[in-house]
């Protein structure tokens, strides 16, 4: 069989300015780093990138390389908001074409079944449909009579991704919880390229359904130990989190200069990241030795033990988020912050038993972290357009209407200020309830219209027909002040009740739109947790008080 063994330089030697090039990989977790950075050496330029994003794209967006991104976010994990791709996003230096996570999913499908299109139940309702004019609608040619988005087929010229293990001829093993896309980046292009932190001559005792790319669908392979730095590569190694931090607060000219030189290649990266680990480790001078150096106390909490002190007024927050689950039986509780995570696990441990909850990895598990069963992303989103699953997402801006943002801030053409991008916000709301978790509430957040429908809200449903308002529900949205609901003839928010502590009058201020009362006017209070509830909160979910971090006793 063919030996297609190479180097980093020889995979960059078959690239041409102007391809369409696809990254495997998800955020900031198994990239192809060592391929990526090889091409940063390269004159190649003016790329189309298509990527679930992470440090990648920030690199070639910094560096000058992508003419267009095709994405759904681009995200360091740890750190939300990739700094070099937003310098980059905000200063227009790149066309972007932004869809949904289940729709670029599709999108790999489409492609690796050499399939024109893929209809799929998302985008419709949002603004993923104005920003890119080029999408299209197709209508079921069945009794239902829906109209679906045509996802279409993204095809790409060169596929990159990095494996744990690869043989000589292509074949390619993932180790780590979850195999992401990267199988169907390599079948959705013309050619692909996978590195891997080790060559070996065969898999005769490998689990086979870790063997996810076939050889067939492989041009070349570069064995690159610690190929995927820094971002993750499990179980191998971890994601390098102090360098990640480095890498998100140097500007970038001084950070090309000391790590990415021109005429360096990846050997000379590897040295220079050991020996800027090699400083860090250097002794502290006499003035700050550990035998001077007096730590700073622990920051304190309102977190009172026991259960008979007054509730925090995060503990109200973690019980307004735990309700969203109450009675929901086998489905899937997806919470988007700490907050709604303490909740989830909280309505777990009570009125919700048979919740499933995930491991925010590829794992759902029990109460203890045990394993019960695996749930990688491809399965995870195919569980969201199934409907079993309730999430409770952020909102970097949210309407009347529970139309809700976290793609940008200002035009999106020009955003005054990138964020996440839409992520699975569009296909949430089409398939299964989303509720919404606001830290600090203000007139910023809860606004008259959002600048970018990232997560469809009632009336952006209702305009869009049947197929989006089928499955769309917005249970509840909680803030550090209330509770909102959509218990309205019109769907507009409401106000269900406020926190112990606040007022009606404070909320009223703090939201940028007329909210709905209840019948009579009278706002009741948000329910009082149980003396279980909190000694739970307290002793067993969250015993270090984490959550009077996120929301600040007044």
């Amino acid at each position: 069989m063919t030996d297609k063994t190479m180097t980093p330089e020889d995979v960059v030697a078959r690239l041409r300015s102007g391809m369409t090039i696809g990254i495997g990989g998800w955020g900031s977790r198994r990239k192809p780093m060592a391929l990526v950075r090889a091409l940063l050496r390269s004159d190649v330029t003016d790329l189309t990138v298509v990527a679930y994003g992470g440090p990648d794209v920030g690199l070639l967006a910094a560096a000058g390389k992508i003419r267009k991104l095709v994405t759904a976010f681009v995200t360091l994990d740890s750190i939300p908001l990739e700094p070099h791709f937003r310098e980059a996003r905000q200063r227009g230096a790149f066309e972007l074409t932004e869809v949904d996570e289940a729709m670029f999913m599709w999108g790999l499908h489409a492609a690796a079944n050499r399939l024109p299109f893929i209809p799929v139940r998302a985008g419709i309702g949002s603004d993923v449909m104005h920003v890119n004019p080029g999408l299209r609608t197709v209508g079921s040619p069945y009794e239902d009579g829906e109209t679906l988005v045509a996802m279409p087929a993204l095809r790409m010229d060169a596929a990159l991704v990095h494996m744990n293990r690869a043989d000589r001829h292509g074949n390619g093993q993932y180790l780590g919880p979850d195999p992401y896309f990267d199988d169907l980046f390599c079948e959705a292009a013309d050619t692909a390229y996978v590195s891997c932190e080790e060559l070996v001559e065969g898999f005769a005792d490998a689990v086979p359904q870790t063997l996810l790319v076939k050889r067939h669908a492989v041009t070349g392979v570069v064995e690159t130990p610690n190929g995927a730095h820094f971002t993750s590569c499990a179980p191998d190694y971890g994601r390098d989190e102090a360098f990640q931090k480095l890498y998100a607060t140097t500007p970038w000219p001084e950070f090309a200069e000391r790590f990415l030189p021109a005429r360096g290649d990846e050997k000379s990266y590897q040295e220079a990241v050991r020996s800027w680990h090699a400083e860090q480790e250097e002794p502290a001078g006499p003035a700050t030795s550990a035998a001077t150096h007096t730590p700073a106390p622990a920051p304190a909490t309102a977190t009172t033990p026991g259960t008979t002190a007054t509730p925090t007024r995060a503990e109200y927050c973690v019980i307004a988020c735990a309700d969203a689950w109450r009675d929901s039986g086998e489905i899937l509780a997806s919470p988007m912050g700490l907050i709604p995570s303490v909740g989830a696990r909280l309505a777990k441990r009570t009125f919700s038993p048979d919740l499933l909850l995930t491991d925010g990895e590829a794992m759902t598990v029990g109460l203890g972290g045990e394993p019960e069963g695996w749930l990688p992303y491809r399965q995870h989103l195919t569980m969201v357009t199934g409907g079993r699953r309730h999430v409770m997402m952020g909102a970097s801006q949210i309407d009347r209407h529970g139309n809700q943002n976290i793609s940008c801030i200002g035009a999106w053409d020009r955003p005054d200020r990138q964020l996440l991008g839409v992520r699975g916000a569009p296909v949430n709301t089409l398939n299964n309830p989303v509720s919404y978790w606001v830290p600090k509430h203000s007139a910023r957040v809860f606004v008259e219209k959002v600048d970018m429908i990232s997560g469809v809200g009632y009336d952006s449903a209702a305009a869009a027909g049947p197929s989006a308002t089928r499955y769309h529900r917005i249970p509840r949205v909680v803030s550090n002040l209330g509770v909102f609901d959509f218990e309205t003839p019109d769907r507009s928010m409401r106000l269900a009740s406020v926190h112990p502590g606040v007022t009606v009058d404070e909320v009223i201020a703090a939201t940028g739109f007329p909210l709905a009362l209840p019948d009579g006017g009278e706002v009741p209070q948000t329910r009082q947790p149980t003396p279980e509830e909190l000694r739970l909160i307290r002793e067993v979910i969250d015993p270090k008080g984490l959550r009077d971090r996120e929301v600040r006793a007044v």
